[in-house]
């Protein structure tokens, strides 16, 4: 009998998913708080970043929670030219 490679069990590739959705709201989380906290060292309000992105004041609040799943790079550019810095 031929030895199954673990990286080819579906409970393995579940577990993969899980540490990459894992990482991602780390990664959410993380860019959310670097930009409330830069938005505060501006002295921007909410308001302001709304306004700026076009979006209600909830939807920032929720960008810098990190609780956004499918935040597009589009929005992430906006942010940061609201915030003056670079999206890298």
């Amino acid at each position: 009998m031929e030895d199954i490679p673990l990286n080819n069990c579906g409970a393995n590739a579940d577990h993969r998913k899980e540490v990459q959705l894992m990482f991602n709201t780390e990664l959410r989380k993380t860019i959310g708080s670097r930009a409330k906290e830069r938005r505060k060292e501006l002295g921007l309000t909410l308001d302001y970043m709304a306004e700026k992105l076009d979006v209600n004041k909830s939807t920032i609040m929720r960008y810098e929670k990190g609780t956004i799943d499918n935040t597009k790079r589009l929005v992430i550019e906006g942010l940061a030219n609201a915030l003056h810095v670079t999206p890298e």
